[in-house]
C-alpha cells in the first residue's frame, strides 16, 4: 500500500504527516502488508493542472470537479511507481 505524506515545503514532518504516518503503521497491523509512503507535496496543484487540460479538452465537465482528490492520489501513486 502507498499512503501520502503530507510534507512542510522544506521537507520536513507536519503534524498532517505524523497522521499519515499513524495511518499507514494502522494499515500495516490491520492488514500485515507493506506499507511506504510517497512525499505528496505539490500533487493538488498537478491535480488542479491535469483537470483544467482535461475539462479545456473536453474531457471532463465542471461535475468532475469532485474528482480532484482522485486525480492527486492518482499522482502520487505514479510518483511511487516512478521511484
Amino acid at each position: 500500500m502507498v499512503v501520502g505524506l503530507p510534507l512542510a515545503g522544506d521537507g520536513g514532518e507536519t503534524e498532517m504527516s505524523k497522521g499519515a504516518r499513524r495511518f499507514g503503521r494502522q494499515l500495516q497491523d490491520r492488514f500485515a502488508t507493506p506499507v511506504f509512503f510517497q512525499d505528496e507535496r505539490l500533487t493538488s496543484f498537478a491535480a488542479e493542472q491535469r483537470y483544467v487540460n482535461a475539462r479545456s479538452g473536453g474531457g471532463m465537465r465542471r461535475k468532475d470537479a469532485a474528482l480532484k482528490d482522485a486525480i492527486a492520489a492518482q499522482i502520487i501513486l505514479e510518483n511511487w511507481f516512478q521511484k
